[in-house]
């Protein structure tokens, strides 16, 4: 009896590792075609990036598989070609090769089926496999799996549509590249029309490409005020060693300041903030560049970026103290001012909202699956 019941618990530890790792309603489906990533692997299965993109770490010699589904957000059945195309990183963005160009990372995706039919309303499930080579040269690999819709009358004038999942694939030895950036600076600007931009300088200084979001909220503005957060209008793309820029683009109505802007970017579960002052130009001007503290190697701000302030204003109280006099007034001959502070404005609009790209559909946690392991060939 003791058997048989430790049989059956057994049996449920292995039926729980291949359930969901959280219940989600089923998302409305997309007009047209639609695509989704359901599975991710289970060390990754709280990076939001790994909701939407297949972004594994292998060695040479694995295969791995990743259940999605295709969807029809039309009234009328259509046929879905479904394939694997080359990608690149380029001018900040993700970039899928035309047509069904092939690069090194496409050559080793097979996508079963490859083509399916969707009816109206109706969800498909697809599985793509990628076979690492035992000689696949090191480094992160891109591509994308799309699926395509057909057009209706293939005989005349139509322009298909296709959607796809991007796959980000780090091979080599051992764990996965860290990934890591900084922001190197803060520039305040106004466009030709007045609305302001806060643009962020970024390194990336890991091992894996970043796809950048974030947002900005702008604090101790004139006469207290508070605005934002703004979000980052489009993701930023880099490849490791990259550079670029996250442009944030805020409500028109935001008096020039001074503010204290508090800045966060981040990639999957990786989050930087850089705090600084800044002021709006006049409009068509851009300010100057402001410097952002670097992380020291613990983890923390380096000490001079922040002893060194402590010792001015320590200095400059003094002074200030000495002048004033053990009671606090002014010298005398010395008249004491202050400033009157501007009327607080009214709170500025949201920010606009981020352009969707059909690329990178949002998707619910999905579902765990662990690599395997190609055996060798035979020789």
């Amino acid at each position: 009896m003791h058997a048989v019941l430790a049989r059956l618990v057994l049996v449920g530890l292995l039926v729980l590792t291949q359930l969901p790792l959280a219940a989600h309603a089923q998302p409305a489906l997309p007009p047209g075609i639609g695509i989704r990533l359901l599975e991710a692997p289970a060390d990754l299965a709280d990076d939001p990036r790994a909701q939407g993109y297949v972004i594994d770490h292998v060695r040479p010699a694995t295969t791995i598989e990743r259940d999605f589904e295709v969807t029809n957000g039309e009234p009328d059945t259509f046929t879905a070609d479904l394939y694997a195309v080359g990608a690149r990183i380029g001018e900040q963005a993700f970039l899928p090769d035309e047509g069904r160009g092939q690069n090194l990372l496409a050559s080793w995706i097979t996508v079963d089926p490859p083509s399916m039919q969707v009816t109206a309303g109706d969800r498909r499930t697809a599985t793509l496999r990628i076979d690492v080579p035992p000689d696949a040269p090191e480094g992160e690999h891109y591509a994308v799996v799309f699926a395509e819709r057909r057009p209706d009358d293939p005989g005349g004038l139509a322009v298909s549509s296709r959607v796809g999942i991007r796959i980000y694939l780090s091979v080599g030895p051992g764990g996965a590249p860290v990934s890591d950036f900084t922001i190197d600076s803060v520039t305040a600007a106004r466009d030709g029309d007045g609305r302001p931009m806060i643009t962020a300088a970024v390194t990336n200084t890991g091992g894996r490409a970043l796809d950048l979001t974030g947002s900005v909220r702008l604090t101790e503005g004139p006469g207290g005020t508070v605005a934002g957060p703004f979000d980052l209008d489009v993701a930023a793309t880099l490849p490791p060693g990259g550079t670029g820029q996250a442009v944030l683009e805020l409500s028109p109505d935001l008096p020039d300041g001074p503010w204290l802007a508090v800045l966060t970017l981040g990639s999957g579960l990786l989050e930087r903030v850089a705090e600084v002052r800044l002021t709006f130009p006049l409009a068509g001007m851009t300010g100057i560049p402001l410097e952002v503290a670097q992380p020291s190697a613990d983890g923390g701000v380096s000490w001079l970026a922040w002893t060194l302030p402590l010792m001015v204003l320590g200095l400059v109280g003094g002074w200030a103290l000495t002048r004033r006099g053990p009671s606090g007034e002014p010298p005398v001959g010395e008249g004491g001012s202050h400033q009157v502070p501007r009327p607080p404005t009214a709170p500025p609009g949201a920010a606009r909202a981020a352009d969707e790209t059909l690329l990178v559909p949002a998707a619910p946690a999905p579902r765990a699956r662990p690599a395997t392991t190609v055996p060798p060939p035979d020789r």
